[in-house]
Parts: structure tokens; sequence; C-alpha cells
């Protein structure tokens, strides 16, 4: 029987067999900063399974992430001709450094004009739209997944999907004595099991996603 760590690696390679040569490059940098940075990005079988989302859900997509960096999480709802599926990417990082990083990335003209980059609150950012969302990925501060969450129950059109990553936040859920970040996320798994505006699904995928559907009205 192979080690775990050896079928995840498989994992992560088949994730960017698709990639044409120009994603091969922006990928190449992506994983470059996230490395210089010591950044958590998204890995990339979380990642390669929100891109295969994407056709099921529709045309011209509004999109909302909570924690993104500089932009390695959007890569995957563009990447393997996907672009054509999406209106607008609205990413929001708090770090104020990260912006410089998203700008000096070589993105394709026809992905950086439907992607909106604040550099600010999230949560005060995603207050202030007025549109629906079809999908959503929660990946910044731990302590707010659940607020962002709730935010987004009244934002999400029926049937969006909200993808919330690190669930498993690397075994530490587990743990008898917890961080606030932690134990945040242990909450977390408990209300999604009360809460009435989502179908949920948890899958052990990289870091552990919880997949999240908005009910019908």
């Amino acid at each position: 029987m192979y080690p775990f760590h050896q079928l995840h690696q498989f994992s992560l390679n088949r994730a960017i067999l698709n990639f044409n040569t120009d994603e091969k490059v922006l990928w190449a940098d992506l994983v470059h900063f996230s490395r210089e940075l010591n950044f958590p990005s998204l890995q990339a079988d979380a990642g390669a399974f929100i891109n295969w989302m994407i056709p099921f859900l529709g045309k011209k997509l509004n999109i909302f992430e909570f924690g993104s960096g500089f932009g390695h999480s959007a890569f995957w709802y563009f990447a393997c001709n996907k672009s054509s599926s999406i209106d607008q990417v609205h990413l929001t990082e708090r770090r104020e450094d990260l912006r410089a990083y998203f700008e000096k990335l070589n993105w394709p003209d026809q992905w950086k004009r439907k992607m909106l980059y604040h550099q600010g609150d999230g949560l005060v950012y995603l207050q202030q739209q007025s549109q629906k969302f079809d999908m959503a990925l929660i990946d910044g501060q731990k302590s707010s997944y659940q607020q962002c969450l709730q935010i987004l129950s009244e934002q999400m059109k029926p049937a969006g999907l909200v993808f919330i990553d690190n669930m498993f936040w690397k075994g530490q859920i587990l743990e008898q004595s917890v961080a606030r970040s932690t134990q945040a996320l242990i909450d977390l798994h408990e209300w999604l099991l009360t809460q009435q505006d989502f179908e949920v699904l948890f899958l052990p995928v990289a870091d552990g996603v919880s997949v999240l559907r908005k009910k019908a009205i």
C-alpha cells in the first residue's frame, strides 16, 4: 500500500495536466509567489475540483472570494477554457502587501478585465454589494468564516455554490486544546449541521473542503 502523501502528490500532479502553455507559465509564477511568501494557497486538487464545477453553474457567473491573496485561487476559475463562463470575480484581501504581487502576474487580458480586486475588509465589501452571486470561495481569516457565510446566505442565488477551504485545518480540528482560529472552524462544523439555508457536503480533499448549495426559496 502506498503512503497517503504519494497518492496526494499524484492527485496534485494530475490537476495541472490540462493547462495550455500560457497557463503553465502563469501557474509557475503563482507557485513561486506562494513559496516566496510562505502563503497558504489553495491546493491544486481542490482548485481542480472547483474548476471542474464551473460549467455546471451556467454562464455569466458572478463570483465572490473572501481571502484572495495575490489571485492564486482565481486562476482556477479561468483555467482550461473556463473564461467564457465568467462575468465578474470579486477578489478581497485584507493584507496590504499582496495586491502588488497580483499586479505583477501576467494575467491574460480576458481574465484580468473580469477580476475586481478589493484591498480591505472582505466582509464590509460583501455587505456593500447589491448583486447576487453564483459562486463563492471562503478562504480568508478563519475566525470570520461563519460571519462571511451568514452574509452570503442572503446574497447567493438559488443553487449557488459556496466552497469553504481549510476545514481540516491540518488536523487541528481534532485537538483538545485549540487556538482561536481552530475553535472557529470547530464551531463552524457544528453550525453547518443545524443551519437551514444550505445543503452541505464535506469533501476530504486537500485540507478539507466543504461545499454548500443554496437552497431554493
